[in-house]
Formats: C-alpha cells, structure tokens, sequence
C-alpha cells in the first residue's frame, strides 16, 4: 500500500510539473509572437525626393531617437522634434502604421537668399544648411548680411522689394542691415549698372517700403528724361 500510495503522489507531482512547464513555455511562446511584431520595421519618409542626401540624414535622426523603443512604447513627439532638429527642415509630422512602421511627413525650408557666412535663409528669415541645394541654385540667389536679428524682416521686405524693383526692370541682388539698424539695398538689371539704395535707419516696414517705392519712382523718371540711364 505504501509503494502504491507513493506511486500515486509521484505521479500528481509529475502531473503538476508537466503542465507547469506547458505553461511556461506557451508564456514564452505567446512573449516572443507578440514581441516580434511590435518591432519597427518599416520607415516612410514624405516630403523629401528619393535618392536624396538627406534621406540617409533622417534616417540616422529617427533611429536615434527611436533607440530600443517598439511600435507602442515609442513617442511619436521625441521622433518628430529629433527630426524637426534637423537645420533643413521646417515641420514635421510623425504617425504610427500598423503593424509595424513609422510614416515621416517633413516640410522644409526652401532657400529665398545667401547669408554672409554661406548659411542659406528661409523665407521665414531662419538660417540653415543643406547638402541638397547646388552651386547652381546658390549662385543665383541674392545675398543678406548685416543684423542676423533681422532676418526675419529682411526676408519679408526683401520680397516687396524685388516686386517694386521688377517695374524699373531691375531685380535686388543684395540687402545689407547694418547692426545700427541703417538699409542698404543692391540693384541689379541687364544691361545696366548696379545700383546701391541707401534706406536710412527704420523698422518700421511701411517707412522702408515707402522710401524704396520713391527711390524706384524717381529712377523710373529720371531715367525717362534722360532717355537712358541714370
């Protein structure tokens, strides 16, 4: 009766002991299946030309910021400001895409003028750099230099500028804002001389574009009474 009595509690162990290691290893079977999904696999990147030099750039930026983190425990706005670090790009937008990828939608600057130290300006007068903008396209854009305080200005007016400029048939090369605060505009036309357009000192825009207007207007008559250039 002893034996058997044994026997029996053996066997119960044996039983527990057995469905204890079942459901050890579906726990690890159930982990590992619903692990390996949640990594990110997938990154799509919106807003920036394929073969472009800076994809790899955003590339690097995400899988920084995305270090161990899956497709639930990573935080959408640490990839978008990691991304929006980035000197070239204006905006970014970041979103989840099951199950498991990453689509990056990025806005960049676009370059409207050079500054003085090879920098690129923004029409929203911030300054960046990028690999993607050629010598070409650089050598064709009007230089800024002076005040970087007042690059926001600068790009704003220097547009109104180039309008009021273009019904003389001339175009503003350049725009220098001393750190007085004192306006000096280049001009430049086919076939005539550059034109230096001393403003003075204000920040007020309507009293810039006001003086630039007169200065265009005079030109224009001057230039007619002449019958040539002035």
């Amino acid at each position: 009766m002893k034996l058997g009595r044994w026997l029996a509690l053996f066997g119960k162990l044996a039983a527990v002991a057995l469905l204890a290691a079942v459901c050890i290893l579906g726990a690890l079977v159930y982990q590992t299946d619903i692990g390996l999904p949640l990594q990110i696999r997938r990154l799509t990147i919106e807003g920036v030309a394929e073969g472009s030099a800076s994809i790899q750039e955003l590339q690097d930026s995400v899988q920084r910021a995305l270090g161990e983190k899956n497709f639930l425990s990573v935080k959408l706005e640490d990839i978008r400001d990691a991304v929006e670090s980035i000197s070239w790009v204006r905006k970014a937008r970041v979103d989840r895409v099951w199950p498991d990828g990453l689509s990056v939608y990025v806005q960049r600057h676009e370059p409207i003028a050079l500054w003085e130290d090879g920098r690129l300006v923004s029409a929203d007068g911030v300054l960046f750099t990028s690999s993607d903008v050629g010598i070409e396209r650089i050598s064709t854009l009007p230089r800024f230099s002076g005040d970087a305080a007042m690059l926001p200005m600068i790009a704003q007016l220097w547009s109104k500028f180039n309008e009021s400029a273009g019904r003389i048939g001339a175009r503003v090369r350049a725009v220098q804002v001393s750190l007085l605060g004192s306006w000096q505009i280049l001009l430049e036309a086919d076939q005539r001389p550059d034109v230096t357009v001393e403003l003075g000192r204000s920040k007020v825009r309507s009293v810039l574009t006001h003086r630039f207007d007169l200065v265009v207007d005079y030109y224009q008559k001057i230039s007619d009474m002449m019958q040539g250039y002035p």
